[in-house]
């Protein structure tokens, strides 16, 4: 019986090890496109860095860098440390300049030399999402979800300033990923109103699952950034 639990409980953890590489690859990739290219945009909200994932960097990697405004007025560089440790303080529009990049793992990377910049739009609005805090109307199953199945999730909203009071519900998504699903995520109260503090949203999920599938939630804010869920037993 033991070794059943264990058995169990290792290919669940297997199975996470594995979304979250599946995950990092198709982040890497497109992140790797932007490197290439330094035409994407990156959107972070007021009060946050940027992370390598978004330029296809690695966190250990060296490099000169510079942030202008779009007066391209200078307002930090590399003389002020690590450039994944610079905080966008404020809401605006801004460029960044990486210049020289030397990889650790140059062997591997096509990085290793590389320059590029960025425009970064940062917005007056920050959403997180309370992700240990996600609930269920009834348990996550394949059954449950021919029919439907609603999901709620504490949600926190902050604004920079006065100038914005709320954002609609819609500027937030949810996104089932799992082998052999076809599940549909709906609002189920279109047309909420997110106003500053914590809030809860609710989505109504229905489709087709695979019995045996494990499957992650994906909550999406108004940047495109991903905070997911991780559904560590089958369907």
């Amino acid at each position: 019986m033991n070794t059943q639990r264990s058995r169990s409980y290792n290919f669940r953890s297997e199975m996470k090890t594995m979304f979250l590489i599946l995950f990092s690859l198709a982040f890497t990739t497109k992140a790797q496109s932007n490197l290439a290219t330094g035409e994407s945009d990156i959107f972070i909200s007021y009060g946050n860095t940027v992370i390598p994932e978004q330029i296809g960097i690695h966190k250990n990697d060296s490099f000169k860098w510079q942030v202008t405004d779009e007066a391209t007025t200078i307002i930090a560089d590399e003389t002020q440390g690590s450039f994944f440790s610079y905080v966008f303080s404020v809401p605006g529009t801004f460029y960044v300049e990486i210049i020289s990049v030397h990889s650790e793992q140059n062997h591997v990377c096509s990085n290793h030399g590389f320059s590029g910049s960025w425009k970064v739009e940062v917005s007056p609005v920050k959403i997180s999402f309370d992700i240990q805090s996600i609930a269920f109307s009834s348990p996550l199953q394949a059954d449950n979800l021919s029919s439907s199945i609603d999901i709620s999730l504490p949600v926190h909203v902050s604004f920079y300033d006065n100038s914005i009071s709320q954002i609609d519900i819609e500027q937030i998504r949810l996104s089932f990923q799992g082998a052999n699903c076809d599940i549909n995520c709906n609002y189920k109260n279109p047309g909420q109103k997110l106003m500053a503090g914590q809030s809860s949203i609710q989505f109504v999920a229905s489709g087709k699952a695979s019995k045996g599938t494990y499957v992650m939630l994906d909550f999406i804010d108004h940047n495109g950034l991903i905070t997911t869920y991780y559904h560590t037993n089958e369907l």
